[in-house]
């Protein structure tokens, strides 16, 4: 009965993933204070399809059988990947950066490459694991992946006030350790967005943000020749 619900409603069980995120991006670049954070987080069961102006006989197609056989239908499964992308790394150069979650099947390649372009291009792509989106099959893992996303943003995010004209003129300090910068992304802090001015903390750095309310200090300096 559910599934007859969704196939008689739009979007009919498609993923219009283009459309939901041009809208979200719409709202998110109206806003412009810099004390806001402005992200994105897209939790998908599936490729970005529904664009009509795809040629079914040429598109990435997940379902080739399909594609040739009811053309009319070949929306739901032309992948609308380049667009979807395009629009997502867009977003990415206004310092809206995009999340991916993909509730994800491993016999579907095309769907799991789709999800990983569109994690790279969100320029938060996850540092850790085989994808570059959140991978998720289980509810405690769709869980994790909201949790780790979350505390991200919240705790190992932030916005310098201003920014150093050299990207290595700056020192973080938590409490009163200094956090070495690590471009690896695996134990330290990188720019995430330097014209912006955000950095986040990665790995243990960010855990020690988390379990500790002593402030984060960035100090922009000069550095002898």
């Amino acid at each position: 009965a559910i599934t007859q619900i969704m196939f008689n409603t739009e979007p009919r069980g498609a993923t219009p993933t283009y459309n939901a995120i041009n809208a979200a991006g719409a709202v998110l670049r109206s806003r412009t204070e810099r004390e806001r954070a402005r992200y994105l987080v897209v939790a998908t069961d599936g490729g970005p399809n529904c664009n009509e102006a795809l040629d079914p006989t040429t598109c990435l197609c997940y379902d080739p059988v399909a594609c040739m056989d009811a053309p009319a239908q070949a929306r739901f499964y032309c992948l609308d990947t380049e667009r979807t992308e395009g629009l997502v790394r867009d977003l990415a150069r206004d310092g809206i950066f995009t999340f991916v979650i993909g509730l994800d099947d491993p016999t579907e390649p095309r769907l799991t490459a789709a999800l990983d372009r569109l994690a790279v291009a969100g320029g938060r792509a996850n540092p850790l694991g085989t994808t570059r989106y959140y991978s998720v099959r289980r509810t405690d893992e769709l869980r994790r992946a909201f949790t780790d996303v979350a505390r991200t943003i919240s705790q190992c995010a932030y916005v310098t006030p201003s920014r150093p004209d050299e990207p290595d003129d700056i020192d973080v300090e938590l409490g009163s350790a200094r956090v070495a910068r690590d471009p690896r992304h695996v134990d330290g802090w990188d720019w995430t967005d330097r014209d912006y001015g955000e950095l986040t903390l990665y790995g243990p750095a960010c855990d020690r943000a988390r379990a500790t309310e002593a402030p984060l200090r960035a100090r922009v300096g000069c550095r002898d020749s």
